[in-house]
């Protein structure tokens, strides 16, 4: 909040706090732009400066219908090639081995597969 508060008195002359939609928008963008901050810290910024203003001053912001939130970029998980999968279980033996094949062929997360048992394992069918 206090850079929002120091952003705004740099910007105007009026000491007092009234702070209008289109201030937001502008800081939001400076924020962006200038500071080049992610998608979640402006989007938290524009949570506090809401909260302020409206539970803590009790003064509406007006239309802030232009000030979009950031979107969030969807992260595609880090995955090995299919030769890399290979050479790191060809340099494995015993324990290990079976531990990296189970997780990996049966999708498995380290924690289920340290939880198997044998009666878990259908042997039958291949």
């Amino acid at each position: 909040m206090r850079r929002f508060l120091a952003y705004l008195t740099d910007r105007r002359s009026d000491p007092h706090l009234r702070v209008t939609s289109e201030e937001i928008r502008d800081y939001l963008t400076h924020l962006a732009v200038r500071r080049r901050v992610s998608a979640n810290t402006q989007n938290q910024a524009l949570s506090a400066i809401l909260f302020l203003c409206r539970e803590v001053l009790g003064v509406e912001v007006g239309d802030l219908s232009r000030a979009v939130k950031a979107k969030l970029g969807t992260r595609l998980p880090v995955v090995l090639s299919v030769p890399g999968t290979g050479a790191l279980l060809s340099a494995m033996h015993g324990r290990s081995w079976l531990m990296t094949a189970l997780i990996y062929g049966g999708g498995l997360r380290v924690s289920e597969c340290c939880q198997l048992r044998t009666k878990d394992i259908d042997f039958d069918q291949g």
